[in-house]
């Protein structure tokens, strides 16, 4: 804090199976330090992709000195990091050959609005924040991509594959070379062939229908450009000429969570490549055609391809196994939710085996919340640690990369394989809901080696975006600086917060509507293991106490439709259950398998200004809301935002019945999609509110429409989804009933606006109005950061603001000690003075008679 940075690691864990057997592994040995000065983005760690190449290299990204991402090579026995990529915009995601000699990156590539030597912009289906902030700011213009190949290196001579291409599909896609540096598989993206290859292909026309509106509601691309989903197939490129040759004539079935996944599996040094999770191309005066996904092995070289599997579902992941001795090579992909194992039984042959039968592990697996990570390292060398990066298929051990706070944010791999011992030394991420997350060790018998879980981990990598309008909650709108997703994906920081909170919104819907399975799993896992050895490998939070930061534990109601809701209650060190306390609405999900810190704790990748723990130690009460209803929800907008406001009012019912909280002391917090659902929860319900606080929220607003035109395809469905048409014609009455900063005379809570970033954002016309008319209202502008706050100061700001604030209107207290950096005694007292001023206009407010509105909640 004193220097406002943050310190990012990469840690080697000794996983051998001697010193995991004697229950006495040595401490993490720090390969790499890193510190961020400028880390505007808690989605874009200065370490990421972090993964092995041999036995003794490790391959990463990392923005050395607050520069742009460059892949670099890291030696285990010397120390040496070695810079390999020069790219002047940086690197987003990248892949070497297996000597490393050879690269294929992605960059980002500038994208202005108004040409050299331009005097005016025409401004088309440009976005406000390209036109109005996009020409000198990187983060705020259009985003292209451009695939390079290069010689490791090389400062010079990056050379292009293909053509650029605009961001699509919420994230960054990767590419994959052949460990001989010959060839490389990259996707290409297709708009134009979309429409006809949703008539094809039902899983298209179902992707298009949920994510890619774009294409049918504006067929003539004139208020929208295609982005939330776009269709694509992989292509071959012949590296030494960087000729392109065509796979197979059909698209692929990636779409927003799978975006980032492997590409190919290569075999034989890169004679073929197994690409799992395409369609089959259509075949003339063929009656019934194949419209399912598949599994194929390609050979670059002659072009040709044969069908391995037909998928049930989709493939979310594919991965290598690492065969045991006398067994061939083999794959897995996960199938939906289910792994299917491959083996090799002849020179271009795959027989799929029963996984419960496999004797083989996985290499370098990610699993998601506390899976396990299946690895053998027949060597028995020290190899493992935490990984912060996208899993690129062919990492043998396990490396990582995450801040020093401690929370982990990423792959884990490496093993023993304890042939003496006929044991497999499984690694995990260790967490509980008051157990920051650790890595161990479990020591499992040679029969019970198993398969590792699928890609859907709780952040969302391979599961994001899963249901409609990009979750509950929706399609973020707003912002454009900031990128990347935090484990999944290479963003620069700075890109369009737009596709950066419907990533966000996505990734918790997925982590949300998986809570039940994931609770099962760990179970299962938790029991099968009571008999077994654990070795914990690491002490990331050593000054956690319970005692000190209060517990939290799952709390279920219902609301007055019936329908279940369940969430988490956090309660102070000393908590009296016949005490009548304050409480925190905290509403952005929730994982009950999971650490619960300050929140979200949905997935690693993202911080909020939700405080969390820190309420506990002014002995107010945090419940965390989950994004719906455990049951009965719906994926309408509309419908969406009145179950939520049924589950705050059920949630409070509730609580206050039970005796733990006075209703007169009821706050709420919303981030992101669930800003705009607050801010609908205070404007159009009775419930009692007496403070809240959006931090960087969505809106469903006229002021929203305007300035968030054409930033991505889903947003003007979304709003007029979410006010029951668009603001003309035969829909304005119902528009104008339901904008809630039409009715900002019904506001009563007193109401935090925390905005993120130089641009013009959601919730000004909100502050605006509640301010003309003397309602309790304060904004906190951040210029320089990002949808989720990294830089120490910005989040002590944020995360002490909002104790203040609530401590303030809950409780009537006032801080009295300088804590928050760059602030004085005259500014704290300023704070209170202005808030003082807020009660009287407040006391003001509660006198006159409430609103009958009902509008977006009722």
């Amino acid at each position: 804090m004193a220097t406002d940075t943050n310190r990012f690691e990469v840690l080697l864990l000794d996983v051998s199976d001697q010193r995991l057997a004697s229950r006495a592994p040595p401490a993490p040995v720090p390969l790499l330090s890193v510190l961020a000065q400028r880390d505007e983005n808690d989605a874009t760690p200065a370490v990421m992709d972090v993964r092995w190449s041999g036995s003794g290299t490790l391959l990463l990204r990392a923005r050395l000195h607050d520069q742009p991402y460059q892949a670099y090579q890291l030696d285990v026995a010397t120390h040496r990091l070695t810079q390999l990529t020069f790219a002047p915009h940086g690197v987003l995601a990248f892949d070497a050959a297996t000597d490393r000699r050879r690269l294929v990156y992605l960059s980002p590539v500038p994208n202005p609005p108004m040409p050299p030597g331009g005097q005016s912009i025409v401004v088309g289906t440009n976005s406000f924040w390209t036109v109005h902030f996009g020409q000198h700011r990187f983060g705020n213009q259009q985003r292209r991509y451009q695939f390079f190949v290069t010689a490791a290196g090389a400062r010079r001579g990056a050379m292009p594959l293909g053509e650029s291409f605009a961001e699509v599909n919420l994230g960054v896609p990767a590419a994959s070379i052949s460990p001989d540096g010959r060839w490389a598989l990259v996707p290409r993206f297709e708009a134009h062939r979309q429409l006809l290859w949703s008539r094809h292909y039902p899983y298209v026309a179902d992707v298009m229908a949920t994510y890619g509106a774009s294409l049918t509601m504006d067929p003539l691309s004139y208020f929208s450009r295609p982005s939330s989903y776009v269709a694509r197939r992989v292509v071959a490129y012949r590296l030494s000429d960087r000729q392109e040759f065509m796979v197979v004539d059909a698209p692929d079935d990636a779409k927003q969570d799978t975006q980032a996944r492997v590409l190919g599996l290569w075999q034989d040094g890169g004679r073929s490549v197994v690409i799992a999770g395409t369609f089959l191309a259509q075949r003339p005066a063929v009656a019934v055609q194949d419209a399912a996904s598949h599994v194929i092995e390609f050979w670059p070289d002659t072009g040709m391809w044969r069908d391995v599997a037909t998928l049930q579902t989709r493939a979310k992941a594919a991965y290598a196994v690492t065969p045991t001795v006398g067994e061939p090579a083999g794959f897995v992909v996960v199938d939906g939710d289910r792994p299917r194992r491959f083996m090799r039984v002849a020179a271009q042959g795959w027989r799929e085996i029963d996984v419960g039968q496999a004797t083989a592990t996985p290499t370098a697996r990610r699993s998601g919340s506390g899976g396990a990570v299946r690895t053998a390292d027949t060597s028995g060398k020290a190899g493992g640690a935490i990984s912060g990066g996208r899993e690129q298929g062919r990492s043998a051990q396990g490396a990582s990369s995450g801040a020093s706070s401690g929370a982990s944010s990423g792959a884990l791999s490496g093993a023993s394989s304890g042939a003496a011992s006929g044991a497999l030394w499984e690694l995990r991420v260790q967490q509980a809901l008051n157990e920051p997350p650790d890595i161990v060790a479990v020591r499992t018998g040679a029969g019970e080696r198993g398969e590792a879980v699928g890609d859907g981990d709780a952040e969302g990598n391979d599961a994001e975006g899963t249901d409609a309008a990009r979750a509950p909650g929706g399609f973020g709108d707003g912002e454009q600086p900031g990128q990347r997703d935090a484990r999944a994906g290479a963003k620069v920081a700075g890109r369009a917060k737009v596709a950066g909170r419907a990533k966000v919104a996505g990734r918790a819907k997925v982590a949300e509507r998986a809570e039940v399975a994931e609770r099962a799993e760990v179970k299962a896992m938790a029991k099968a293991i009571d008999d077994r050895a654990i070795v914990r490998l690491t002490a990331l939070n050593p000054q956690y106490s319970a005692a000190r930061w209060g517990t939290m534990r799952e709390y279920a109601w219902s609301d007055d439709q019936g329908r279940p809701w369940k969430g988490g209650l956090m309660v102070p060190s000393g908590f009296d259950p016949k005490g009548k306390y304050a409480l925190v609405i905290q509403a952005y999900g929730f994982s009950p398998t999971r650490f619960y810190r300050d929140g979200s704790n949905l997935y690693d990748g993202f911080t909020s200004g939700f405080p969390g723990r820190a309420f506990l130690a002014e002995n107010i009460l945090v419940l965390a809301l989950p994004l719906g209803p455990a049951s009965g929800g719906s994926r309408d907008e509309r419908a969406q935002r009145i179950a939520f406001a049924q589950g705050v009012r059920g949630a409070v019912d509730a609580l206050v019945a039970e005796g733990l909280v006075d209703r007169d002391r009821v706050g709420i917090m919303g981030w992101s999609a669930t800003g705009e659902s607050v801010l609908n929860l205070v404007t159009f319900t009775d419930t009692p509110i007496r403070a809240a606080s959006m931090l960087d929220g969505d809106a469903n607003t006229l002021f929203s429409l305007t300035i968030t035109y054409a930033a991505t395809d889903a947003i003007q469905m979304k709003k007029e989804q979410a006010n029951q048409g668009g603001p003309f014609g035969a829909t304005r009455e119902r528009w104008l009933a339901n904008d809630p900063s039409l009715h900002t005379e019904c506001v009563r809570a007193a109401l935090r606006i925390e905005t993120y970033g130089q641009e013009v954002h959601n919730n000004w016309d909100v502050y605006a109005l509640l301010r003309r008319q003397y309602k309790p209202a304060e904004m906190i502008v951040f210029p320089d950061g990002a949808h989720a706050l990294s830089r120490p100061s910005q989040r002590m700001i944020s995360l002490q603001g909002n104790v203040d604030w609530f401590r303030f209107w809950l409780k009537g207290e006032k801080r009295a000690a300088v804590v928050v950096p760059t602030e004085t005694v005259d500014s704290l007292r300023q704070q209170y003075e202005r808030w003082d001023q807020m009660l009287t206009l407040k006391r003001a407010v509660d006198a006159k008679p409430g609103c009958a509105a009902s509008g977006a909640t009722g």
